[in-house]
């Protein structure tokens, strides 16, 4: 080729990369200036949407009034909790669900604004053939939940019911019990934290755990006969003291206990409170007769002391009162006090026992029921009864007069006697054992004689008829003489 020729290729050349140059320049400051501007227009890009929503060319506040306005009202108002047997619904709010609306928002502003500018112009190019979808979230408040949840529990829960023995005369019927249920309230807050994430959700499956009842028909399939019964007479005109009695042998009665189980009087009556339903009533205090919350009970503790005997249980805690009683044989009683001292026994038969008691006809009543093979003929007896004399305190009274005296204290005479149990199956004697010897202290009595001293005369007083006045000189009696001596016992 020519030079001249090559020339003016080389010169069309660089004319061709300066235009080139040129037209890049351009484009570059065109596309940064329409970048500046979308940027600065502060809407959102074409196609894009927010859960399904379009908000294209939109500002935040457009945006959210869009959702708020067209999205909002399509979810659900309520939340349907389900649970074996029922199903409780509340809102949303209640659990502690917020919906991230301004933070979708805030992504879908950010759709064809990051990266470089190539990249932000390459995905708004995009977007004039697909379109963006940006999904709503939602944060559930944990302690909100929780404490929803908490709440809901009270509902939803339900007590397993015991199976139960009906005695209809010598007739003995099992009651089968009820299965309870009790929420899961840490397994169900962590999946409902899951499932509200959706807020479409309209429905969700809680965690309900089966309680089952701790005595079933099954294990009282074996009580067929009443191993036991032991009753004491009551005072029914003491009202207050009747009506401690009634409310603790309804909490007694058809209190099963299982093989090995331990029995105790004061776990299953409960303390003894005013707000129960207590009144005070005479107890035993120090050898003492003082009112009391819950006066009466250890009449309670005693007849279901003698049934357990009698049924020949195994006796773990059992204590005598500070003195004898009148509705059962000294030694053979059981005192109770919230704290102190308690009654105690263990199944130590084969199968489970079954307690019943009751009030009638100024009696209280205590059944043992248990299995005929627990059945045993059982016979309680005394040793040793011996009472012991009281001693007497006698003390002058300077403000009584001589001759005579007054009771302060009377005194009670002690006892002391040893308790056995011999127990027999089918005639033959299978264990003969002593139970305890207790000691009832003797209370001192408190005797006062009289030690006031005649008035003495005063100087000057004028003489009664008849009487003469005394030598000058001679000396009046002596106080010894005047002061009597206390009596003899």
């Amino acid at each position: 080729m020519a030079k001249p020729a090559r020339n003016r290729l080389k010169k069309l050349a660089i004319l061709l990369a300066a235009a080139a140059g040129t037209l890049l320049l351009v484009g570059a400051m065109a596309i940064a200036l329409t970048n500046r501007n979308f940027s600065a227009s502060g809407r959102i890009a074409r196609n894009v949407q927010v859960a399904g929503i379009a908000v294209q060319n939109l500002d935040t506040p457009q945006a959210l009034e869009a959702l708020h306005c067209q999205w909002a009202p399509t979810l659900p108002k309520q939340v349907a909790l389900k649970y074996p047997g029922g199903e409780i619904k509340t809102s949303p709010e209640n659990l502690g669900v917020h919906l991230l609306l301004e933070e979708a928002v805030e992504r879908a502003l950010h759709v064809g604004r990051e990266g470089s500018l190539l990249t932000q112009l390459a995905e708004r190019i995009k977007l004039w053939r697909n379109s963006v979808n940006i999904e709503v979230e939602t944060r559930v408040d944990e302690e909100t939940l929780r404490r929803a949840l908490v709440e809901l529990a009270g509902e939803i829960d339900r007590n397993p019911r015991n199976a139960q023995i009906e005695v209809v005369g010598e007739e003995v019927n099992v009651v089968p019990g009820e299965t309870g249920r009790a929420l899961d309230v840490e397994a169900s807050a962590a999946k409902l934290q899951t499932a509200l994430t959706d807020p479409r959700v309209a429905s969700v499956d809680l965690v309900v755990t089966t309680v089952k009842p701790a005595v079933t028909a099954q294990d009282l399939k074996h009580i067929e006969v009443v191993l036991s019964e032991y009753s004491t007479p009551y005072h029914a005109y003491q009202r207050d003291r009747t009506h401690n009695l009634k409310l603790a042998t309804n909490i007694l009665n058809k209190t099963v206990v299982m093989p090995g189980e331990e029995f105790s009087l004061n776990e299953v009556i409960g303390p003894r409170l005013t707000e129960l339903g207590y009144r005070d009533a005479p107890i035993f205090i120090e050898g003492e007769v003082r009112p009391s919350v819950g006066g009466g009970l250890c009449q309670v503790a005693s007849t279901t002391y003698n049934a357990a005997l009698l049924a020949n249980l195994r006796i773990l805690e059992r204590h005598h009162h500070s003195r004898p009683v009148h509705y059962c044989p000294t030694g053979r009683d059981a005192t109770v006090y919230w704290g102190q001292y308690d009654f105690k026994f263990a199944n130590s038969l084969s199968h489970p026992i079954l307690i019943l008691s009751h009030l009638s006809d100024s009696r209280l009543y205590v059944k043992m029921l248990g299995s005929r093979e627990d059945d045993y003929d059982v016979e309680i007896y005394r040793t040793g009864l011996t009472r012991i004399a009281h001693a007497r305190k006698e003390e002058a009274d300077p403000e009584l007069e001589a001759g005579k005296t007054e009771i302060v204290k009377p005194g009670r005479d002690g006892w002391r006697v040893t308790t056995h149990r011999r127990v027999k199956r089918n005639g033959e004697v299978i264990k003969d054992e002593t139970l305890h010897t207790d000691y009832y202290a003797p209370q001192t009595g408190e005797v006062h004689y009289g030690a006031k001293h005649p008035e003495e005369e005063l100087p000057g007083a004028e003489l009664a008829p008849g009487e003469e006045a005394p030598p000058e000189g001679s000396a009046r009696p002596s106080e010894t003489e005047l002061t009597p001596q206390p009596p003899s016992q």
